[in-house]
């Protein structure tokens, strides 16, 4: 019996012992927090940041280094996806909240996790061969392997988020055949996979990744950043000292602000590509409100509850609405809608359209990405949306025009009602 035992205890170390080993790869973490932020110039340096905390909380440490990851890449031109893809990426390699982690080494404190303090990266089988004459583990945001390609052990170049960004671009990223389309990627799913793939080239990607690319694309505002918005791509130093003001998901209360605006359009398009038409109501149906499902199903109405339910919006209780009770209330009750004019709809707000008694087929209704051109008729209206459904080639959740959308329905007798969405009070 005492046999028996013994083997069981040693077989428990193994098995801890080995999962031990296979969890020192990459830094991987996760924290909670639904604040937008906006930008402004500042000439704040290196320490930005008053606390340790989650990367998605404004003020924190973390958050102004991936602040300033973010800057930069927009300098060199990248679409707000294609930022979004390399975030999502650094979120679980190196991570934002010291610049110079170690491989292995996971807390928050640069004496004990830090390579400009002097600490190791730990290293596995197969390890490159560094500078060292050794094995390296990696170090630093992009977890560089081996970390002396990037600095000695101790350099206090570890501690500068700005220079292993440079460092990115200048020894690889510049010269990239891919660098061209990689820039100008309009979905954040793709960007991820393609850094993964080209400049990560790790061997299978984890989709936590994807996840934290859509909330980087959320709370820095990726949908305002174009890939010819910035075409900086010089070698110099690219700092951009620009520190975030918080705009929380509840700030405003008439819904009909810049920032608001901006917050529903955004976490729309993180939606791109999800769930299967069916005209079925209900949450358990798109998996829930803070955890969509990619999987689930809903229809137009429902992919819009699910959008303003998530930003903090009124909305009522578990996706019972359709196309004919949105109208109703918008010009109405106005308990979860509020009719605007069509020369004062904008980015954010919502566009409805009813025929008959605008149940099922009878009815259509987006989300408006941009403002309403009021002056173009319903049938040539060019004004760009997101929507669920209202285009057959497209999967899932997919951007498109309200005339190319919507035509079946304003070809016919027909009411449109654009609305602004109400806050919570």
């Amino acid at each position: 019996m005492k046999n028996i035992i013994l083997k069981i205890a040693l077989l428990l170390v193994v098995v801890l012992g080995f999962a031990s080993l296979t969890t020192t790869t990459h830094a991987n973490f996760e924290n909670g927090s639904r604040c937008m932020t906006s930008t402004s110039s500042s000439d704040s340096g290196d320490d930005n940041g008053t606390a340790d905390g989650s990367w998605e909380k404004e003020g924190t440490k973390a958050h102004a280094n991936a602040q300033k990851i973010w800057n930069f890449w927009k300098k060199k031109g990248f679409s707000g996806s294609a930022i979004a893809g390399i975030m999502g990426n650094v979120a679980h390699e190196g991570n934002f909240d010291i610049p110079d982690r170690a491989e292995g080494h996971y807390g928050s404190n640069e004496k004990e996790n830090g390579i400009s303090e002097g600490v190791v990266p730990s290293v596995g089988s197969g390890y490159p061969v560094g500078k060292t004459g050794q094995p390296e583990g990696g170090g630093g945001h992009y977890q560089f392997t081996p970390y002396s390609k990037f600095a000695d052990l101790g350099s206090s170049d570890w501690k500068s988020t700005e220079k292993q960004c440079q460092f990115v671009w200048d020894s690889e990223v510049k010269n990239a055949k891919w660098l061209d389309s990689y820039k100008k990627i309009d979905t954040v799913d793709e960007a991820v996979a393609k850094w993964f793939s080209l400049y990560e080239r790790g061997a299978s990607l984890n989709p936590e990744k994807v996840t934290s690319g859509k909330k980087a694309y959320e709370i820095f505002g990726g949908s305002n950043v174009g890939p010819s918005d910035n075409d900086d791509t010089d070698d110099g130093d690219n700092t951009d000292n620009t520190t975030t003001s918080n705009a929380c998901y509840n700030s405003s209360s008439s819904g009909g602000d810049n920032v608001s605006a901006g917050k529903i359009v955004d976490f729309a398009k993180t939606l791109k590509g999800y769930f299967t038409y069916v005209q079925v109501h209900g949450e358990k149906y798109i998996g829930s409100v803070n955890s969509p499902d990619k999987n689930g199903t809903t229809d137009c109405s429902g992919f819009v509850w699910l959008v303003l339910a998530h930003e903090g919006y009124s909305v009522p209780k578990d996706m019972q609405w359709f196309t004919k009770t949105m109208e109703d209330d918008a010009k109405g009750k106005h308990q979860y809608l509020k009719e605007v004019k069509p020369e004062e709809a904008k980015a954010g707000d919502i566009v409805i359209v009813n025929t008959g008694g605008g149940s099922g087929d009878e009815g259509h209704t987006a989300i408006l990405t941009e403002d309403w051109k009021s002056k173009e008729s319903d049938t040539q209206n060019t004004t760009k949306i997101i929507q669920m459904g209202g285009d057959p080639s497209a999967n899932g959740v997919n951007e498109s025009t309200f005339s190319y959308s919507f035509l079946s329905l304003v070809q016919n007798t027909h009411t449109i009602t654009l609305a602004r969405a109400v806050e919570k009070k």
